[in-house]
């Protein structure tokens, strides 16, 4: 709060401030706070997802929605920006919108392998075989104690033969 008023137009700093105030619950205030941070500068992606996220807690999705996909920087995502606006595609059966930024993930934040888990979610939803085995079998081998990803993979396999046996 003391570096926002010693320098009130730097609106990096308002919108930290601004997550500070949605984690402490201090719902008013991190609602001014980010509107502040998104008149200062329109992209201010961190800003947005407050905002985003509180306009979600009273049920307003579309406004939500057309406010994270104004701001969204796919070639320089905020995390929990890109993250809330992939889950809410994936919530409205967006799935080929949901993939994309799913990708934009894992490319950004290699080393978290959410994205991953989150694209092998979407491509089962979708129904799409192809791809949710290409994901599970990058799973397994990234997380070898995790025998989830190989029991699933064994199942698509079986089912696979299966159907080959009927044909």
């Amino acid at each position: 709060k003391q570096a926002v008023d010693e320098d009130p137009e730097n609106a990096d700093l308002q919108e930290q401030r601004t997550y500070e105030y949605l984690k402490r619950k201090s719902n008013a205030e991190a609602r001014r706070n980010a509107l502040a941070a998104l008149r200062k500068d329109k992209q201010q992606q961190l800003a947005a997802y407050v905002l985003g996220r509180l306009y979600l807690s009273i049920g307003d999705v579309e406004t939500a929605q057309k406010l994270l996909e104004g701001s969204l920087q796919a070639d320089a995502p905020q995390v929990q920006h890109l993250s809330l606006l992939a889950a809410l595609y994936a919530k409205q059966r967006r799935f080929e919108d949901a993939e994309r930024l799913y990708e934009v993930g894992a490319k950004h934040f290699p080393n978290d392998d959410t994205w991953p888990k989150r694209l092998a979610a979407v491509y089962l939803k979708a129904g799409d075989d192809e791809k949710l085995t290409s994901i599970l079998e990058q799973l397994a081998n990234l997380d070898t104690d995790n025998l989830s990803f190989r029991k699933k993979l064994a199942e698509m396999k079986r089912d696979l033969e299966v159907g080959r046996l009927l044909i």
